[in-house]
């Protein structure tokens, strides 16, 4: 049972975080439990990917503002069924005039097993970037609350040592067109390209590492003709796969890189113009929920 959970929660997680890359173009707006509206440019939020007989809540713990979210503040957004909280999805970060903006820590939490996994993302004109594992890109807490805004650090990727014990997502970095994701997976599931992987033979569940680079918005069912699986050079191990990791990485980390750069002016100026929106109004007008930090 134990085992079946882990695997459940994995997929579950991965789900989440693969979610925020599904978001059409614009802002989906919703309602918290205090009435205050927000909107978001991912689609995580509205946890689509959970069973529809699953009661979803959100809060918004920053100030609320002619009844839409402001300033700095916490978006929470949680699952629950048969009376207890199953699954979390929080997003620390800012809003104006209703909509989030700039940069976005998201962390998506399995209640019941305490499991968890965190992404960065950045938004502006109602498109996201972003990335989790440590993949392509890193923004530390500090750099994205500050009052303007900082340029992610480019990084090369660090494999883990120790293989992980369920299929999982180990990483993924997006650009507004593109995901790249790697990968731990049982090598049955490529049977078409390891033949000593067909089912029922030893090396079925070995895992295998592989990028696999698709389009941002694939809809299910439908084939994707640019998607393209890269194998570490090593399948079975993540030792020596990190030249090959940066070289699919490399260029849509300057993509990244520069929609950000050429979304920082626009930005800075939703961000400022909170500012004197909050400074403008009696602090008792502007509480909604709880107060962010």
């Amino acid at each position: 049972m134990r085992h079946g959970w882990s695997i459940r929660v994995a997929l579950g997680l991965a789900a989440a975080l693969a979610s925020f890359l599904c978001a059409a173009e614009g802002y989906s707006t919703y309602r918290t439990t205090s009435g205050c509206e927000i909107s978001d440019a991912f689609s995580a939020t509205s946890m689509s990917w959970l069973p529809s007989d699953w009661e979803r809540t959100k809060t918004w713990s920053g100030a609320c503002v002619g009844g839409k979210a402001e300033g700095w503040g916490l978006y929470v957004t949680t699952a629950r069924f048969g009376g207890a909280d199953k699954f979390v999805l929080t997003v620390r970060g800012f809003a104006h005039d209703s909509k989030l903006v700039g940069y976005a820590r998201v962390i998506a939490t399995s209640v019941p097993a305490n499991a968890s996994s965190s992404s960065w993302l950045y938004a502006a004109d109602g498109q996201t970037v972003g990335g989790t594992g440590r993949l392509g890109l890193s923004i530390t807490d500090l750099a994205m609350d500050a009052p303007g805004v900082a340029l992610p650090v480019s990084m090369a990727w660090r494999g883990p040592a120790v293989a992980p014990e369920t299929a999982s997502l180990l990483a993924k970095f997006w650009t507004t067109s593109r995901s790249i994701s790697l990968f731990a997976m049982s090598c049955g599931v490529h049977a078409d390209r390891f033949p000593d992987c067909k089912p029922g033979s030893p090396q079925a569940n070995a895992w295998v590492f592989f990028i696999q680079d698709q389009r941002l918005e694939q809809r299910p069912g439908v084939a994707d003709p640019s998607k393209k699986l890269t194998f570490c050079p090593n399948p079975r191990s993540l030792s020596g796969c990190e030249a090959t990791v940066e070289q699919v990485v490399a260029p849509y980390r300057q993509e990244v890189l520069d929609f950000i750069q050429r979304t920082k002016p626009a930005v800075e100026a939703l961000l400022a113009a909170s500012r004197a929106t909050l400074a403008a109004m009696p602090q008792a007008s502007t509480l909604n929920e709880a107060p962010a930090r």
